[in-house]
């Protein structure tokens, strides 16, 4: 199950980066005077949250490896800080 989620976290993580380029020379600002009042929320969301999800995605890895150490404290430092990210 954690497999899974982190290859669905790193689809999405790697959706959304391909979703942020923006072919042509416009700008953000011309982007955002197409969308509506609750997109332009959301694309105004949109950095933390990439941000949030690379945290997450660097934690993750940061587990695995330690777990791949059977460094189990370090491992559980990590899952704790995820759970307390993700699940709560």
């Amino acid at each position: 199950m954690a497999k899974e989620t982190f290859e669905r976290s790193l689809a999405d993580l790697r959706e959304e980066n391909e979703e942020m380029i923006f072919s042509g020379n416009g700008n953000s600002v011309e982007f955002m005077d197409m969308l509506n009042d609750e997109e332009r929320e959301r694309f105004q969301l949109m950095p933390e949250l990439a941000e949030q999800k690379r945290k997450w995605l660097r934690c993750f890895e940061k587990m695995q490896e330690a777990i791949s150490c059977r460094d189990f404290d370090e491992a559980y430092s990590a899952f704790e800080v995820l759970s307390n990210d993700l699940f709560e």
